[in-house]
């Protein structure tokens, strides 16, 4: 059972990937421009300039997921391999 606890190296590779994602999809967004990121006027309806905040936490958000996604995804494949040993 405690062969599937993640080493300290995972969990900084896990850490340096999430940086790098944040800064890739925070690079997108900027381009991009989704109605989500942008400041809003006192009725609710963007205005056009981008809100900083906004535009962090969402490139936070999307690069913790896939990187949660594609951890979970290889310690099931590493537990099946196991398995089957």
């Amino acid at each position: 059972m405690d062969d599937y606890r993640p080493k300290r190296g995972n969990l900084l590779g896990l850490l340096l990937w999430t940086v790098i994602l944040s800064v890739i999809v925070t690079i997108i967004l900027v381009f991009w421009k989704p109605e989500i990121i942008q400041k809003t006027n006192i009725d609710g309806d963007p205005i056009g300039e981008l809100d900083g905040a906004k535009t962090i936490l969402a490139a936070i958000i999307v690069a913790l997921t896939i990187v949660l996604l594609v951890y979970l995804v290889s310690t099931a494949g590493f537990r099946k391999r196991k398995e089957c040993n």
